[in-house]
């Protein structure tokens, strides 16, 4: 990250249990959210020093999303890091997933810059939009 000039990277199926902080080398800090009982799906977001110190809150949501919320020169900036499911999967872990993810905006100022990571384009993406826009200046990775 230090030699690419990276102060947040987002991470998905990271397969770590549980949920948790851990500082790396050079300062770095890992954020992560898990499964409790299994090594699968995870999400975490890593981040430089001088991001971390700029993070005013993070929300590990499930194995599935992560929440996290910068002070940023001009605004606010909020991240989600997603590990969407694929159109393959169940339609019951489809719609969890989704509704979570809809539940995770609505408490997100409007003000906000959103930057959603790692959701896949998949059926559901127009539910998610739909129920952003126009609200937030929106960044999909």
């Amino acid at each position: 990250m230090k030699q690419y000039n990276i102060d947040i990277l987002a991470l998905s199926k990271i397969r770590w249990k549980g949920v948790g902080q851990e500082t790396l080398d050079h300062g770095y800090v890992l954020l992560y959210s898990g499964e409790d009982n299994h090594h699968q799906a995870g999400v975490g977001l890593m981040m430089s020093p001088a991001a971390y110190r700029t993070m005013l809150k993070w929300t590990p949501i499930n194995e599935r999303i992560l929440f996290a919320r910068f002070a940023t020169i001009h605004t606010k900036l909020s991240v989600i890091v997603c590990y969407a499911p694929t159109n393959e999967a169940d339609d019951d872990v489809k719609d969890s997933f989704y509704e979570t993810l809809q539940a995770v905006t609505k408490d997100i100022p409007k003000h906000d810059v959103l930057c959603v990571v790692g959701l896949s384009l998949s059926q559901n993406i127009d539910l998610v939009l739909d129920s952003l826009l126009p609200d937030h200046v929106l960044v999909l990775m």
